[in-house]
């Protein structure tokens, strides 16, 4: 992570890094390391806002962020998606409770910060694609 973005190698041998985000926002965004892990080549500029992340107990990254589905805005973290149990509340459960009977959810603070979590899950997350407007539609 440099400056709040993320990166992901090119490959197993190469020593370039290039935004997380290089496939579906094209990002040319990149990073290289040299072999005692220093940044020897930074080009940092994003075409986009930096991803928002929680840390876990256990340590683990989870990426979250508010996104348009067309009809409604759900939260998607770490690609499963959840949306508001009324207008009011800052608890948000899983877009398959109803449906998967799923009792995963999360709670948000007045800035749109993860402060509680529960990703219990019991189905693999949606498939999404991303329109050129940003609008995100179920497959």
């Amino acid at each position: 992570m440099v400056d709040g973005y993320t990166f992901s190698k090119a490959n197993k041998i190469s020593h370039t890094w290039h935004c997380s985000s290089r496939g579906m926002m094209n990002c040319k965004a990149r990073v290289r390391i040299d072999r005692s892990n220093t940044l020897v080549c930074v080009l940092l500029e994003h075409n986009h806002p930096p991803p928002k992340y929680i840390v876990t107990k256990d340590g683990q990254y989870l990426n979250y962020k508010l996104i348009n589905s067309g009809r409604s805005q759900l939260l998607m973290v770490d690609g499963y998606t959840f949306s508001k149990a009324n207008k009011i509340s800052r608890t948000w459960h899983c877009s398959s409770s109803g449906m998967m009977n799923c009792k995963a959810r999360v709670r948000i603070d007045r800035s749109n910060t993860l402060v509680c979590v529960l990703l219990e899950h019991n189905h693999p997350p949606p498939n999404y694609v991303v329109t050129k407007d940003g609008q995100y539609c179920k497959v």
